[in-house]
C-alpha cells in the first residue's frame, strides 16, 4: 500500500472518559458497536497565511459545505469504515452541517489557538439523529498553506449521550489541484494515519 507523507502527529491521547457513556472505544475497536463518521467540523479552524486562502475568504461557509459534500459524493474514496475495520459503519456529514453553517468566520485569521477543553461542548451541538454507537468527527484546527499542513483533533464520542471518549491530535499533508481537493485530501490522509498507526495504539490502550 502506498504510504502518505505525514508532517507529524501527537501520539499522546487527550482522554475525556464520559461517566454516562453507553458505548466504548473497546466495543468499537472490536467491531461490537456501530461507528459513524460525521465528517469535519470547521468552526474552529485557523487559516494561514490569509493571502493563500483568498477563495475561501470570499466564500468561507460555502467551502465548509463543499468540503463535507465531497466526502459524501466520493464516499467510496473517503469512507472511514475500511480504515477502522468496523462492519456497521456509516457516513453522516449532515450532523455537522448546522454548526458549520453558523461558524463565526471572523475568527479564522486572528483567533487564539484552539482550546481542547471546548471539545465536549462542540460535540453536544452535533445533530446525530437517532443513530447510536460511537461517532467520530475530525475537528479542523489549522490549515497552514505555507507549511503545507492540516491539523485535526480526531474525536470519538458516544452518539447517544454525546460523552467524548477519546481525542487525538493529527497533522497531515494536503494535496491536489484545486482548493477543494487540496484541503479535503488531508482528511483522507488522517484515515490512512489511523490505519497505519493510530488504530493499533488505540487497540493497545482500550482492548484488554
Amino acid at each position: 500500500m502506498k504510504h502518505f507523507r505525514i508532517a507529524c502527529f501527537a501520539a499522546t491521547a487527550l482522554l475525556f472518559q464520559g461517566l454516562e457513556a453507553q458505548h466504548t472505544m473497546a466495543e468499537m475497536l472490536t467491531n461490537k458497536t456501530k461507528l459513524t463518521w460525521i465528517g469535519v467540523d470547521y468552526t474552529e479552524v485557523r487559516l494561514s497565511p490569509k493571502e493563500k486562502f483568498r477563495e475561501v475568504d470570499e466564500h468561507t461557509l460555502e467551502y465548509y459545505r463543499v468540503w463535507n459534500k465531497l466526502f459524501e459524493t466520493e464516499k467510496a474514496k473517503y469512507d472511514l469504515c475500511p480504515f477502522m475495520q468496523v462492519s456497521d459503519c456509516a457516513l453522516m456529514t449532515a450532523a455537522v452541517q448546522n454548526v458549520n453553517a453558523q461558524a463565526d468566520i471572523t475568527r479564522i485569521w486572528d483567533a487564539p489557538e484552539f482550546d481542547k477543553e471546548r471539545i465536549p461542548d462542540m460535540v453536544r451541538a452535533y445533530q446525530c439523529g437517532d443513530r447510536d454507537g460511537v461517532g467520530c468527527v475530525y475537528i479542523a484546527t489549522r490549515y497552514d498553506a505555507a507549511a503545507e499542513t492540516a491539523e485535526y483533533m480526531i474525536t470519538f464520542f458516544d452518539m447517544t449521550t454525546r460523552d467524548v471518549l477519546h481525542v487525538e491530535k493529527a497533522t497531515t499533508k494536503p494535496g491536489g489541484a484545486s482548493m477543494r481537493n487540496y484541503w479535503s485530501s488531508s482528511a483522507l490522509r488522517v484515515h490512512e494515519l489511523i490505519k497505519s498507526d493510530l488504530r493499533k495504539s488505540w487497540v493497545k490502550q482500550y482492548v484488554k
